[in-house]
């Protein structure tokens, strides 16, 4: 028994969006995620302000991928060495 195309899925019509209005949306999330961290988190803000990038110059994928710096474990531990409990 096949159920209706409709029932396989939780959201139809989010899960069956054409990829660049799906990249659209996963980007414009992103982007609050970058707006967020930075603006409420010293880490973070700290940073983005090393690598000399602010939220508002990623304006594409290209972007992200080559200016918002990487964390490691490393640089999690020594923020939480220096800022204890939680860095």
């Amino acid at each position: 028994m096949r159920l209706p195309v409709q029932r396989r899925y939780q959201d139809y019509r989010l899960e069956t969006l054409p990829r660049d209005e799906l990249e659209r949306r996963q980007f414009s999330r992103l982007k609050a995620v970058l707006e967020r961290a930075y603006h409420q988190s010293r880490f973070y803000r700290r940073l983005f302000d090393d690598a000399k990038v602010h939220p508002d110059q990623v304006k594409s994928w290209d972007d992200f991928h080559g200016r918002v710096p990487f964390i490691d474990k490393r640089a999690l531990l020594a923020d939480q060495a220096e800022e204890p409990p939680w860095g």
